[in-house]
């Protein structure tokens, strides 16, 4: 099974993994990860905010595309994926991966692959916004592409 949920408000990720438990059953590994939003950029700069858009129905697809590519290289029983869009503050989530696989190894290894393939093929853009005001789009980082296998 996989679940991909684009959420345009904040969630509760401890619901939304009592769900995936509740109905996936999972047996053996379940790994997950939270990202929340950072309070300043990658120059150290404090952040009011940032918005998030994406590219309606493509997204939810290339993000389906992504976790079968994933499950065909490191199979899993079932994968939770919920991504945030729209205006996110500090510390609030922004994704939710939630993997279940028979052995720990892979719970882990699916669960990081697919967050790196996201952040470098899913139609997300982000714009950042200073505490003073200030906003910009977000290039794409050099390392991120570095990480994807």
């Amino acid at each position: 099974m996989i679940e991909i949920k684009i959420a345009a408000e904040d969630f509760d990720v401890f619901a939304a993994l009592a769900d995936f438990h509740q109905k996936f059953k999972p047996e053996g590994a379940v790994c997950h990860f939270i990202g929340t939003m950072r309070g300043s950029n990658q120059d150290s700069q404090p952040l009011e905010k940032i918005y998030l858009e994406h590219y309606e129905g493509m997204c939810e697809k290339i993000l389906h595309d992504i976790a079968e590519q994933v499950r065909a290289e490191i199979p899993f029983e079932a994968l939770l994926l919920i991504h945030r869009v729209g205006i996110i503050t500090p510390a609030q989530p922004m994704l939710l991966v939630a993997v279940s696989t028979p052995h720990r190894m892979a719970a882990f290894n699916a669960c990081q692959t697919m967050a790196d393939r996201l952040k470098v093929a899913a139609p997300f853009w982000k714009e950042e916004t200073s505490l003073q005001g200030d906003s910009a789009w977000v290039a794409q980082k050099d390392s991120d592409l570095a990480r994807v296998k």
